[in-house]
């Protein structure tokens, strides 16, 4: 179901799919609030040569994060929560927070500590995820550190905007001992990263917190609501958005459309199996950094209502202004990019926000903001163009995404008579 402009988006799509880039993807546009493109593309699963489903499941991985945001946009709305509440005032274990610094020879000492690694590409995001703190210890040596005090306590919204130092990549994480056992739950995981050291005074830096910022919010959200937050993003997200495909943890009838992941290999594309593809799910720890299941269709339905400002045929999940607060860039220059230096960007509440696309090599328009997934998931709204995008594969290409935002451009500024 596309308008005949927007068919090239298929064409590019498609090639990808014969170049085995990728296995198979769904593709969808909305534009002013109406679907002009919807397509399939290549293998649910290529042994078996089985076509892609447009109902097919994705793992959305860290495209989760602006679902766990709206959800904090909703409590800051109700007078809930503010984002510069310290979050020891909803997890009192969050109070005394001290940050690692690498011991160094004095001429070597920084002013602060770097971290020791950073994400890199989207196909070592996952990795990230684990060495950061959310599955295990990382890899290697510890460093050696001296803890400080931290200058301030943690905010909300350095939660928000990846500014808390929180187990992103640092020394801090390199050094922190807590983990997450068999059968944790948001309430009795959270509370023990109180004692977890981070890597930088919070608010000085943008570091990504992969695994464990936007859980924290969760609880969050989960304390003030009253509700575990799967049950809250049940009811107050996914029924007024209308997703009905998206879940922490699939009900059995819906298991069986679940897709496999697939990774690069100098061999071709080859199948994940076992625990790399199943790590982020859990039916009792609902990760808002990455637990997602869901479709094209759903997130589609998530973006326009983004789009639109809050609501969608006629329901309103948030005020256009709670959406504009968390489109905006509340970073500063802090921002320069995931994986290398980028000009033209900022950061709103867990979303990247476009703010020169012309400096930024954007397809997008200015005050464009979405995110992606570390299994090559990328939504996005473009309230200015009124164009909502979704992008579902399960394995992660940049090349590939970029190929599709620059279709999508051509196609609706053609469209559009642009």
């Amino acid at each position: 179901m596309s308008e005949p402009t927007l068919s090239r988006i298929s064409d590019v799509m498609d090639e990808q799919v014969a170049a085995g880039e990728i296995s198979g993807a769904i593709t969808a546009v909305a534009l002013d609030d109406r679907v002009v493109h919807f397509a399939t593309h290549g293998f649910r699963d290529i042994e078996a040569a089985e076509p892609m489903p447009a109902d097919a499941i994705f793992r959305m991985a860290s495209s989760t994060k602006p679902v766990v945001g709206v959800a904090v946009m909703q409590q800051i709305e109700q007078g809930r929560v503010s984002p510069d509440d310290p979050v020891n005032r909803f997890i009192p274990e969050f109070r005394d927070t001290q940050v690692a610094l690498r011991r160094r020879p004095p001429a070597e000492a920084p002013d602060d500590d770097l971290p020791e690694f950073s994400p890199g590409p989207a196909e070592g995001m996952v990795d990230l995820g684990a060495r950061a703190g959310a599955w295990g210890a990382p890899d290697g040596p510890r460093p050696e550190v001296d803890l400080v005090p931290a200058h301030r306590d943690i905010l909300v919204r350095d939660l928000l905007t990846h500014t808390s130092g929180l187990l992103s990549g640092g020394a801090g994480s390199q050094v922190n001992e807590v983990r997450r056992q068999p059968g944790d739950t948001l309430a009795s995981y959270i509370p023990r990263l109180g004692s977890v050291p981070l890597d930088f005074q919070p608010g000085t830096r943008w570091r990504y917190s992969p695994g464990t910022g936007i859980d924290v919010l969760g609880h969050i959200v989960e304390l003030v609501s009253g509700q575990p937050l799967d049950r809250y993003l049940q009811e107050h997200i996914f029924e007024p958005v209308g997703m009905v495909d998206t879940f922490f943890s699939l009900p059995d009838d819906r298991a069986p459309r679940l897709l496999p992941l697939y990774r690069r290999t100098e061999q071709g594309l080859e199948k994940v199996e076992g625990r790399g593809a199943n790590r982020m799910t859990s039916s009792t720890y609902f990760s808002g950094s990455g637990g997602l299941m869901s479709t094209a269709s759903d997130y589609l339905r998530f973006e326009r209502m983004l789009t639109n400002l809050g609501s969608i045929d006629g329901r309103q999940v948030l005020r256009p202004e709670t959406v504009r607060l968390m489109a905006s860039n509340h970073v500063g220059d802090l921002f320069r990019g995931l994986r290398e230096p980028v000009e033209g960007l900022g950061f709103g509440f867990t979303v990247q926000v476009v703010l020169d696309a012309a400096k930024a090599r954007s397809q997008r328009s200015d005050g464009a903001f979405g995110w992606g997934g570390a299994f090559g998931t990328m939504t996005w709204s473009d309230p200015a163009r009124r164009l909502s995008g979704v992008f579902m594969v399960q394995q992660p290409n940049l090349q590939v995404r970029a190929r599709f935002e620059r279709a999508v451009r051509a196609a609706v500024d053609e469209l559009q008579g642009v």
